[in-house]
Protein backbone atom coordinates (compact mmCIF):
# COMPACT_ATOMS: atom_id res chain seq x y z
CA UNK A 1 0.00 0.00 0.00
CA UNK A 2 1.41 3.18 -1.24
CA UNK A 3 0.82 6.52 0.93
CA UNK A 4 0.94 9.73 -0.79
CA UNK A 5 2.95 12.02 1.44
CA UNK A 6 0.94 14.68 0.18
CA UNK A 7 -2.11 13.66 1.99
CA UNK A 8 -0.05 13.07 5.02
CA UNK A 9 0.79 16.76 5.30
CA UNK A 10 -2.37 17.85 4.19
CA UNK A 11 -4.14 16.04 7.14
CA UNK A 12 -1.95 16.79 9.41
CA UNK A 13 -2.51 20.94 8.03
CA UNK A 14 -6.46 20.45 8.31
CA UNK A 15 -5.61 18.54 12.42
CA UNK A 16 -3.51 21.25 12.92
CA UNK A 17 -6.40 24.17 12.09
CA UNK A 18 -7.99 22.15 15.21
CA UNK A 19 -6.03 23.90 17.17
CA UNK A 20 -7.26 27.17 16.52
CA UNK A 21 -11.18 26.05 17.06
CA UNK A 22 -9.98 24.77 20.66
CA UNK A 23 -8.75 28.24 21.71
CA UNK A 24 -11.80 30.10 20.12
CA UNK A 25 -14.10 27.53 22.49
CA UNK A 26 -12.31 28.29 25.51
CA UNK A 27 -12.63 31.54 24.94
CA UNK A 28 -16.25 30.99 24.15
CA UNK A 29 -16.23 29.12 27.43
CA UNK A 30 -14.28 31.64 29.25
CA UNK A 31 -17.36 34.38 28.10
CA UNK A 32 -19.56 32.38 29.54
CA UNK A 33 -17.85 30.78 32.82
CA UNK A 34 -15.83 33.80 33.20
CA UNK A 35 -12.32 33.93 33.68
CA UNK A 36 -10.22 35.29 36.69
CA UNK A 37 -9.25 39.15 35.60
CA UNK A 38 -5.65 38.43 36.90
CA UNK A 39 -4.61 35.26 34.83
CA UNK A 40 -1.77 37.17 33.69
CA UNK A 41 -0.28 37.91 37.41
CA UNK A 42 -2.26 35.60 39.85
CA UNK A 43 -0.20 36.89 42.42
CA UNK A 44 -1.54 40.58 42.22
CA UNK A 45 -5.44 38.90 41.73
CA UNK A 46 -8.54 40.55 43.29
CA UNK A 47 -10.31 37.67 42.64
CA UNK A 48 -13.20 39.38 40.25
CA UNK A 49 -13.80 37.52 37.38
CA UNK A 50 -14.35 38.99 33.65
CA UNK A 51 -17.25 37.92 31.60
CA UNK A 52 -18.68 38.50 27.67
CA UNK A 53 -16.40 40.13 25.16
CA UNK A 54 -13.27 40.38 27.95
CA UNK A 55 -13.83 36.97 29.07
CA UNK A 56 -13.84 35.97 25.66
CA UNK A 57 -10.52 38.02 24.75
CA UNK A 58 -8.76 36.83 28.03
CA UNK A 59 -9.49 33.36 26.81
CA UNK A 60 -8.13 34.20 23.58
CA UNK A 61 -5.28 35.99 25.17
CA UNK A 62 -4.37 32.72 27.11
CA UNK A 63 -4.33 30.68 24.22
CA UNK A 64 -1.90 32.85 22.22
CA UNK A 65 0.48 32.96 25.11
CA UNK A 66 0.18 29.37 25.22
CA UNK A 67 1.27 29.25 21.86
CA UNK A 68 3.85 31.38 21.51
CA UNK A 69 5.34 29.72 24.72
CA UNK A 70 4.21 25.79 24.42
CA UNK A 71 3.12 25.38 20.99
CA UNK A 72 5.12 27.27 18.50
CA UNK A 73 5.66 24.31 16.23
CA UNK A 74 1.67 24.21 15.45
CA UNK A 75 1.91 28.14 13.51
CA UNK A 76 5.39 27.21 12.22
CA UNK A 77 4.37 24.26 10.61
CA UNK A 78 1.02 25.68 9.18
CA UNK A 79 3.38 28.75 7.64
CA UNK A 80 5.63 26.13 6.09
CA UNK A 81 3.12 23.73 4.38
CA UNK A 82 1.32 27.03 2.80
CA UNK A 83 4.75 28.63 1.45
CA UNK A 84 5.49 24.94 -0.19
CA UNK A 85 2.01 24.23 -1.49
CA UNK A 86 1.87 28.19 -2.90
CA UNK A 87 5.59 27.41 -4.41
CA UNK A 88 4.50 24.08 -5.49
CA UNK A 89 1.20 25.29 -7.27
CA UNK A 90 3.30 28.61 -8.66
CA UNK A 91 5.29 25.65 -10.23
CA UNK A 92 2.83 23.97 -11.88
CA UNK A 93 1.27 27.29 -13.73
CA UNK A 94 4.70 28.17 -15.00
CA UNK A 95 5.12 25.31 -16.53
CA UNK A 96 1.95 24.98 -18.28
CA UNK A 97 1.89 27.91 -19.51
Amino acid sequence: MKINIAIVFKVIFLLTLCYYLVWILFGVKCAITGIDSGWVAPALSSGEKDFGFDGFSSGIGVGIFFTFTYAWFVPLYQVIYLITCGMIKLKKRIRHS
